[in-house]
């Protein structure tokens, strides 16, 4: 994963033009460059992620033997299920229920999510979203002190939130082909001012999506809020 410093937004215009969105009102003199990918733009304060079905679960860890080509639509919708993936583990976790139950020090409560029952069911949710690196970072071979374990067979959290960076506005989002085997979502994120409306500056991100074996996964990520 690429991440550039914060830098102030007029600078970042006059320096990287390829970051982020052209105005509507820019001079016209100053021809735009065409657009060699889908764009899209959401508020990181309003993103809430959707309920995924057991079928959905299933879409992130089927196998795809295609080189492809993918259309930009495939690989935004892998990036969606990436942060709400990812999001379990540095923003929020799992949704659970139930009684606290004390294990290895730590109070757990069962996961409440359909199609992920078991600890080894994460983990293949998972490895169909990311490279075997990503998933041992956030599933780590040591159990204790772990964020997710299973007790009696059965998937429990550890339950715990951070919320979103308030201080982050909207979030760009462009798909890159690199080679028939290779993508890169490039995020752009505004970084707001004390009052959460101003916008001081841009944080450019670049995530790789690859196929790996059979699968298309990012080999690095992290959250961009």
């Amino acid at each position: 994963m690429k991440k550039w410093w914060i830098v102030p937004a007029l600078l970042l215009a006059l320096t990287l033009p390829g970051c982020g969105e052209r105005s509507a009102d820019s001079p016209a003199s100053v021809p735009a460059p065409e657009p060699a990918s889908a764009s899209r733009t959401q508020d990181s304060q309003s993103f809430q992620s959707a309920a995924q079905t057991s079928a959905q679960v299933m879409e992130a860890v089927s196998t795809q033997s295609s080189e492809g080509p993918l259309a930009d639509e495939e690989v935004l919708s892998a990036y969606d299920r990436a942060v709400d993936a990812y999001s379990w583990f540095d923003l929020c976790t799992m949704p659970s229920n139930g009684s606290m139950r004390d294990w290895n020090g730590g109070a757990y409560q069962k996961v409440d999510y359909p199609g992920i029952e078991t600890l080894e069911d994460l983990k293949t949710y998972l490895c169909g979203i990311f490279s075997s690196d990503v998933v041992a970072d956030l599933l780590p071979e040591e159990i204790i002190g772990q964020q997710y374990c299973d007790i009696d067979g059965t998937l429990y959290v550890k339950p715990g939130a951070r919320g979103a960076d308030p201080y982050k506005g909207e979030i760009t989002e462009t798909v890159e082909k690199v080679s028939a085997t290779a993508y890169t979502v490039n995020v752009t994120v505004e970084i707001l001012a004390e009052d959460r409306q101003t916008v001081t500056g841009l944080e450019c991100y670049s995530f790789p999506y690859e196929l790996v074996g059979e699968r298309w996964v990012f080999t690095d990520f992290q959250l961009v809020d």
